[in-house]
């Protein structure tokens, strides 16, 4: 559907533009999948404007009734142009080219695709309790904001629990899944038979079409009892 605002505001665009859109519609009606009959009412109605314009902008002539015409002239010829150019945009014979020649808004159904995310998430550690960490996620490219990455639905979090110096396994599938965090702030409870033991926590952001970034940095705490 065309959007209203494709219509310039001010009396003079208006009547350039009014003028490109009568002189393309006249010179072939059928090409925007309208009637001869369109084109010449409205190439009348962008005349009565012209001259109504013309008169406001002549000194001698200018006075509150010319005015008051050239708003009517004005409001009926913008109220023509929307409805032509709503049976033009519902037209699947007039072209993308054609609408922009017109200067109508042409939608853009395409969708962007949501892109994999390319940054990692920062695991800082707000609080530490017993068994407990009090945990925020932030964005290594604005590791001051919350806020997470456009397009990105959360960030999947494992943790790897083992005795000081062990080294954790490279494959994340060895971990333990934690599950998916999509908000700043988390807090992460271990069982207490790993109190004293050494936690390392890992994640990745994840796109709202389910494909994961790279891996963040291995974050090591001691597990409090």
């Amino acid at each position: 559907m065309a959007q209203p605002y494709f219509l310039p505001s001010k009396d003079g665009a208006l009547a350039t533009f009014s003028a490109n859109f009568s002189t393309l519609i006249s010179g072939s009606p059928g090409a925007f999948s309208l009637l001869i009959g369109d084109a010449a009412a409205l190439a009348a109605l962008v005349a009565t404007y012209t001259t109504a314009l013309s008169v406001c902008q002549t000194p001698n002539t200018r006075t509150p009734t010319s005015i008051m015409a050239k708003d009517t002239a004005k409001a009926q010829l913008k109220a023509d142009i929307r409805a032509l150019a709503k049976r033009i945009q519902a037209s699947l014979s007039v072209t993308a080219a054609q609408k922009i020649s017109l200067g109508i808004t042409v939608p853009d159904h395409v969708r962007t695709p949501v892109a994999p995310p390319v940054t990692r998430p920062l695991i800082n550690v707000l609080d530490m309790a017993p068994l407990t960490f009090g945990l925020r996620l932030a964005d290594e490219a604005t590791p001051n904001k919350r806020s997470k990455p456009i397009g990105v639905d959360g960030a999947d979090l494992w943790t790897f629990v083992g005795i000081s110096g062990a080294t954790p396994p490279v494959d994340l599938a060895a971990w333990t899944y934690q599950g998916r965090v999509r908000k700043a702030d988390y807090t992460l409870t271990f069982p207490g038979t790993l109190a004293g033991q050494v936690a390392h926590m890992r994640a990745k952001w994840v796109s709202t079409r389910g494909d994961a970034g790279p891996v963040s940095a291995d974050l090591v705490r001691n597990i409090a009892a």
